[in-house]
């Protein structure tokens, strides 16, 4: 799922990490994104790369996201 340079705004909502558990690349790179990442991401067992620069995400990366 690529929705990079999309203009998106808000934070990223919780239900994407609940619908999307099998989903293999994420990126979200160089729209408007603000807050963490939700924690429900971790159900993302799938995940093999997530791109999320460009954005004005906050706090530090979970620890979940080393095992990608």
């Amino acid at each position: 799922l690529n929705l990079g340079l999309n203009n998106l705004h808000g934070s990223i909502p919780a239900s994407w990490g609940f619908g999307m558990t099998n989903l293999a690349y994420f990126g979200i790179v160089i729209n408007n994104l603000e807050g963490l990442l939700p924690v429900s991401f971790e159900n993302m067992r799938q995940m093999k790369y997530m791109n999320i620069a460009a954005n004005r995400l906050t706090g530090t990366l979970p620890a979940w996201t080393k095992t990608m």
